[in-house]
């Protein structure tokens, strides 16, 4: 079960004034960082990823991490958290290399809609070889890539969900991208597993995972 969690409230908005570190310094206040389980950074100025990468490596109960707007351009030195199951990357100047998202072994959710990234060279032909990487996180069922300029390109949602690299479908349990399962349907959170009339007494994470939730919602109303 993960301890007190440090979460962002309204009194404590976070602006572009704040740098990222300071956003992480006010959230995490009062609690150790393996306690932490949402750090919501958003619009926090993280233009050197390599000095907030060393402040979140000791975050090792990490669940959901929000870097949207942060003005971040490489993902280069983006630290292994081991727990992280959600992680925003939205709204961001990042060009390609997603090499350094690959240690992050429980993501489950990963969205990098509006940045840079360019539909690239092939994969067995089919142009998609700056995912590659991705195919490496075991977890990884929801994929938002939304606003990029690879996401123009032809066939991109058929190559995304079909692809096949050196060991098999290059992206083997994705199942909803761009907000859209394989068959163009629209897809809602799965509240399921987070059913809140659940009784959760002997499955802690699960009502972590509620609260996490009820987090996220009260900061975007």
């Amino acid at each position: 079960m993960l301890p007190h969690r440090a979460v962002s409230q309204p009194h404590t908005h976070m602006s572009a004034s704040h740098t990222a570190q300071e956003a992480v310094e006010v959230q995490a206040a009062g609690c150790p960082p393996s306690a932490v389980a949402v750090l919501i950074l958003e619009r926090c100025i993280a233009p050197d990823l390599a000095t907030l990468s060393v402040q979140l490596i000791t975050f090792v109960n990490l669940r959901i991490l929000n870097l949207n707007r942060c003005e971040i351009g490489s993902l280069d030195s983006f630290p292994a958290l081991p727990n992280l199951r959600r992680l925003e990357l939205a709204d961001n100047q990042i060009t390609g290399n997603l090499e350094p998202l690959q240690f992050l072994v429980a993501l489950r959710e990963l969205n990098l809609a509006s940045n840079l990234i360019e539909a690239i060279d092939a994969v067995d032909g089919q142009g998609i070889s700056p995912l590659a990487s991705l195919g490496k996180l075991p977890n990884l069922c929801r994929l938002d890539l939304s606003g990029n300029p690879a996401a123009s390109a032809a066939n991109y949602r058929e190559l995304l969900f079909t692809a096949v690299g050196d060991s098999g479908r290059l992206l083997p349990h994705l199942a909803v991208l761009d907000g859209l399962d394989a068959d163009g349907e629209e897809v809602e959170y799965e509240d399921s597993e987070y059913d809140e009339e659940e009784s959760y007494d002997d499955e802690p994470e699960e009502l972590e995972d509620i609260q996490a939730r009820r987090t996220l919602a009260a900061h975007y109303s």
